[in-house]
């Protein structure tokens, strides 16, 4: 088992993608906190994660408010004395729009979401993992890689992730804190069927996207679980800084 004696905090795992990669933690041995917005989804998460394995907690927590990160650092603490893995995998696609139409409102909740909370769980975690070293894994989106119309909060909030994983990686890096991004294209996800159905022709959108990805298909949450182990484990243990696109082809074209 790859993460044996591990234990990692991942930041929204109570769906998606964060979901399917506390299952695969679990799976090759860590121990697994996960947080959720909703402290009933984090609880009934938890209790389908235990047919897993039973060193696996959870604690409710608003990414973008800095006492709520703080304190699932401190409970992971708490609970498994150490904490080697810390993934960020919360966000938000609810508010699309171009620089006039999107509200100002609606931008700054996206990249507190979207943004801030990377660097929440940064400032809360290299404190943490000076120590001993460790790995930090952020969730990006190929959409930090390449534009899309009328998504300019989504595209910046996840290009800022990405050129934040850099800067991390550096400021990390003598400490052997590494810090590497995933960055999914279209995912099947409650998050993406929600960004789907606010289009004006959801069925039409939905097409569109599938024809956009190389291999034929949509991605599924476990296809980011791969990477997430990779990136956890000691087979990486020689790689910061890394932005990797795991997104059937999308940003090949």
């Amino acid at each position: 088992m790859k993460l044996e004696n591990k234990t990692a905090l991942i930041i929204g795992g109570t769906s998606g993608i964060g979901y399917a990669i506390a299952e695969r933690y679990l799976g090759e041995g860590a121990s697994v906190v996960i947080t959720g917005r909703t402290k009933s989804k984090v609880e009934d998460k938890c209790l389908l994660l235990r047919k897993i394995s039973s060193f696996v907690d959870g604690i409710q927590c608003d990414v973008s408010n800095s006492n709520d990160v703080k304190q699932a650092v401190d409970f992971t603490l708490n609970r498994y004395k150490h904490l080697d893995i810390a993934l960020t995998s919360a966000g938000t696609t609810d508010d699309s729009g171009n620089a006039v139409d999107l509200s100002e409102e609606n931008w700054h909740r996206v990249i507190n979401v979207n943004l801030t909370g990377y660097f929440l769980l940064a400032k809360h975690v290299f404190p943490v993992m000076r120590e001993r070293g460790g790995s930090i894994i952020n969730i990006s989106s190929q959409l930090g890689l390449v534009g899309a119309k009328d998504e300019v909060a989504l595209c910046a909030s996840k290009g800022g992730a990405i050129n934040l994983t850099r800067a991390l990686a550096l400021d990390g890096a003598s400490y052997g804190i590494r810090v590497n991004c995933i960055c999914p294209a279209a995912v099947e996800t409650p998050m993406l069927e929600k960004w789907y159905q606010s289009q004006p022709d959801p069925e039409k959108f939905k097409s569109d996207w599938y024809a956009k990805h190389p291999l034929g298909r949509l991605g599924k949450p476990g296809d980011m679980a791969g990477a997430a182990v990779f990136f956890a484990s000691d087979d990486s243990d020689w790689i910061t800084g890394v932005i990797l696109p795991v997104d059937g082809g999308f940003t090949a074209q």
